[in-house]
């Protein structure tokens, strides 16, 4: 019975459920241009509900609980989320929904259940929710979050993250049987900030992956990362090895950050790299990104970013996106 006992916080013993709450309404319209391959441009909408809680029981720490439910609309967009059914589409996407439970209680065991983010390479220390700054982890395993279950970790210097998951992405489906089983071992550090800390990380991913169109993949990667901060500048890197469907890929990305003394003003240059091998010959897929972001006050933001592809694996032309974000939390 200890296990029950640890997972479930005590009603007589609880302290008051809402001291460790966080929560923002949070509202973003971003503006995109495209031009090249499919000229357009077009509007995307997010209003949801942002929270973070740690329930606490005798003293130390339960369960820590994060619910991030959006409604999303798209409006003309030709680059859109593949949760999207067109172009003109609106969807309730629950972006995390999860409990970490503390069974250990001193967080050198907890067990997690849910929609969690998936923690592939940098993804485990960055957070992009929500933002024009993206990493690799989406195009590169196919998922940025997942309904499952999972174990995790952290000590003084190393932190573990275990997950077993439905494979399937934003919506629960068991056709055709998809799973994931993602891993990551890593120094400590980052507090899924816009930047993180210096370390490094271990991570691997095999599953029967679930896309947005129906397709199913069979992926296997493993993949190293690191980030190096000094003063105003940071330097993030990844790089994965792997298959899909027995064709050999690589996938590499790079990041040079910089962020002023008051933290209000923050730019990046990004690069993109993935390279498969389906027959005999590698293919290419290469794209660099420019972004800035500007925070007048803790609840307002404004960001840009310009992205060019300069190759690309899918049949239709190179493409610039510029795109414009306003994004408003309430913070409470």
């Amino acid at each position: 019975m200890l296990l029950p006992t640890a997972l479930l916080p005590g009603l007589a013993t609880a302290e008051d459920w809402n001291r460790n709450l966080r929560w923002s309404l949070d509202y973003s319209i971003d503006a995109q241009d495209v031009s090249g391959g499919r000229d357009g441009s077009g509007r995307l909408h997010f209003l949801g509900i942002d929270s973070h809680n740690t329930f606490r029981r005798d003293g130390s720490n339960s369960v820590t609980t994060i619910f991030k439910l959006y409604a999303a609309k798209t409006d003309g967009m030709v680059r859109y989320p593949g949760f999207f059914d067109s172009d003109d589409d609106w969807e309730l996407v629950p972006k995390i929904i999860s409990a970490n439970f503390h069974v250990s209680g001193d967080g050198r065991f907890n067990v997690l259940v849910g929609r969690p983010e998936i923690l592939y390479g940098l993804e485990a220390s960055i957070d992009t929710a929500g933002t024009l700054r993206q990493l690799i982890t989406a195009p590169n395993i196919g998922l940025k979050a997942d309904w499952g279950v999972g174990i995790n970790g952290e000590g003084r210097r190393l932190r573990y993250d275990l997950t077993l998951t439905r494979g399937s992405g934003l919506k629960y489906r068991r056709g055709g049987d998809p799973w994931a089983l993602t891993g990551r071992f890593g120094t400590t550090g980052g507090d899924q900030g816009f930047f993180g800390t210096t370390g490094a990380g271990f991570s691997f991913f095999s599953g029967n992956v679930r896309l947005p169109n129906g397709r199913f993949v069979e992926r296997r990667r493993v993949g190293i990362d690191g980030q190096w901060y000094r003063g105003p500048l940071g330097l993030m890197t990844e790089i994965s090895v792997g298959e899909d469907d027995e064709a050999d890929v690589v996938a590499g990305f790079a990041e040079l950050n910089l962020v002023s003394r008051n933290t209000r003003f923050a730019g990046y240059g990004q690069a993109r790299l993935f390279r498969k091998k389906p027959l005999a010959a590698w293919q290419d897929q290469k794209s660099w990104a420019l972004g800035l972001r500007y925070m007048p006050t803790r609840r307002l933001s404004f960001a840009a970013q310009y992205l060019r592809e300069t190759e690309i694996l899918a049949p239709r032309g190179e493409e610039t996106v510029f795109q414009l974000q306003m994004r408003y939390r309430s913070q409470q």
